[in-house]
């Protein structure tokens, strides 16, 4: 599968729940400061960092990143004409709230 010609890359999930310390691990968090975290420390890819399923000692290797995040922006729920416009800059990202 392809995204703008570039070959699909799964990113470690595990990464962010065990070093991204602004959100909660396996509490939850939320995406915008997941994203925050990936602009400063790139996500490994999963065959690098595997999930593990519950939270860990971070082990982070900043040679190993290769997954950025340029910028995010935020839209109103329920706006479709915002939606769309997100969907030609890149991949939306889409949280739903479970509790």
């Amino acid at each position: 599968m392809q995204i703008s010609g570039a070959k699909l890359q799964s990113y470690s999930v595990q990464q962010i729940v065990a070093c991204s310390d602004e959100n909660s691990g396996c509490g939850g968090g939320l995406p915008s400061l997941a994203f925050e975290y990936i602009e400063d420390s790139p996500l490994e890819t999963d065959a690098d960092y595997p999930y593990i399923a519950k939270y860990a000692y971070c082990n982070y290797e900043s040679s190993k990143g290769v997954g950025t995040v340029k910028n995010f922006y935020h839209i109103k729920k329920g706006d479709a004409s915002q939606m769309k416009a997100a969907l030609m800059l890149g991949p939306v990202s889409v949280g739903i709230e479970a509790d």
